[in-house]
């Protein structure tokens, strides 16, 4: 493999890491907005989220 196909790889395969990490981030984020509104009717305090 020459070095500009193991550049090519390598920042193909870092920048699906960083999008794979973006949509983990917004999942995790969106849940615990999710609880802070409290719509479901679960009692949970700042310091319960924060063990979540």
């Amino acid at each position: 493999m020459g070095f500009t196909t193991q550049k090519v790889l390598m920042l193909g395969s870092l920048s699906s890491i960083a999008v794979s990490n973006g949509f983990l981030f917004a999942q995790t984020t969106g849940m615990l907005k999710s609880l802070q509104r409290n719509d479901d009717g679960l009692n949970l305090t700042e310091s319960d989220i924060l063990w979540i």
